[in-house]
């Protein structure tokens, strides 16, 4: 049976660790094995026909990250579409009672995602924030407007 996948997340976090080794702080997984993920699975993607980012962070920043790394990141991040993983929030009675680590920490995220230093970045770095919808039929990277 045939899946009809269109498009996929590439849930590889090698920017992410770009960042941490540009930051001097080395993330869990080796940048090699991080590469050789990332190109095995870029090929399989290409196969299949999916449409996908061209890049992925933000992985292993998940409940942890501040306004200051997402301001490191974006000055880092290569041409093309990025998918830059987030869980923003507000902790409230629900989310406490979830069988979840990320409650408190997505507070934080949305602060560190609407912090103005990050609105600059963006801006300074002419980065247009888009979805999924956007991402063009060939497979990869996102329409232009």
């Amino acid at each position: 049976m045939e899946a009809r996948v269109e498009a996929l997340r590439r849930a590889i976090p090698s920017l992410t660790n770009r960042v941490y080794l540009n930051t001097g702080t080395a993330g869990p997984v080796p940048l090699a094995v991080q590469r050789a993920m990332e190109q095995r699975m870029t090929e399989r993607i290409r196969l299949a026909g999916c449409r996908t980012t061209d890049h992925f962070a933000g992985f292993q920043w998940t409940g942890r990250f501040d306004s200051e790394d997402v301001v490191c990141l974006l000055k880092a991040l290569p041409e093309g579409v990025t998918e830059f993983m987030t869980h923003p929030g507000y902790c409230d009675d629900e989310l406490r009672r979830a069988a979840t680590r990320l409650r408190e920490s997505r507070e934080a995220e949305l602060r560190a995602l609407t912090d103005p230093r990050v609105r600059e970045a963006l801006r300074e770095a002419d980065i247009r924030l888009a979805s999924y919808a956007e991402l063009d039929a060939r497979g990869n990277g996102a329409q232009r407007p």
